[in-house]
């Protein structure tokens, strides 16, 4: 049976951070690594596991889907590692939004799209809070605390956690939970939770340590911010 590998990543700066599977398991996170580190660490996989199925996807947003990687580009970076990342590295360059298109020497010529506005649930899973947002598409949810797609009740019944709420969307949509009872589980094999938003300032996953601390200072500017608000009475 093939070994199925998975390289979930993003854009960190310049640099690239990410997780690899194996067999949907994790086995692999790495943080703000070259294209170059990325590529070896896979190379390095497909080297034990000749006969290896491999799975790109990009983690900026939970609409993109993985992709398988071709038999020949397979082969390519098992052999001659040095050959496929400088055919996959592009040169660094500036990109002026203010004009209708640009010219690649990778690409034809095609408009540059402004970026779009979040709006509603988008906006409010972008946010810190006392609500945490979790990817969810084709009946199923990403994990907080494994990182891996589950049923609502597998999710509910594994880590105790009640969905308060199912928002569906025309590509996917979101699972509410609770941040304070997200907070209260406890895992004997795991100290963090894979929670890609836009808030997430360590990546894709962040230490119990760091939420409670993040959510412990949000509480602490709510009520700040409340008492600020309230009107004085005369």
């Amino acid at each position: 049976m093939a070994t199925n590998i998975l390289l979930q990543y993003k854009r960190d700066g310049e640099a690239y951070t990410g997780i690899f599977y194996l067999n949907d398991s994790i086995d692999l996170a790495f943080s703000r690594e070259p294209f170059a580190t990325m590529m070896t660490s896979l190379h390095r996989y497909l080297t034990v596991h000749a006969d290896a199925v491999v799975q790109l996807q990009r983690a900026e947003s939970d609409k993109f889907m993985p992709i398988y990687m071709e038999p020949n580009m397979i082969e390519l970076l098992r052999t001659d590692p040095a050959k496929y990342i400088q055919a996959h590295t592009i040169p660094h360059r500036t990109v002026d939004l203010r004009k209708e298109g640009r010219t690649s020497k990778l690409a034809e010529k095609h408009v540059v799209p402004m970026p779009t506005i979040r709006a509603g649930h988008d906006t409010l899973a972008a946010a810190f809070g006392d609500m945490v947002y979790l990817s969810y598409r084709g009946n199923r949810v990403e994990n907080p605390v494994t990182g891996r797609w589950c049923t609502i009740s597998e999710l509910e019944r594994t880590t105790d956690l009640k969905v308060l709420e199912v928002i569906q969307q025309d590509n996917g949509g979101w699972v509410v939970v609770s941040m304070e009872q997200l907070l209260k589980y406890e895992d004997p094999y795991r100290d963090g939770y894979f929670l890609p938003r836009a808030w997430n300032d360590y990546g894709l996953w962040i230490s119990k340590q760091a939420l409670q601390k993040k959510y412990e200072q949000y509480q602490k500017d709510k009520v700040q911010c409340l008492a600020t608000a309230t009107p004085e009475t005369h």
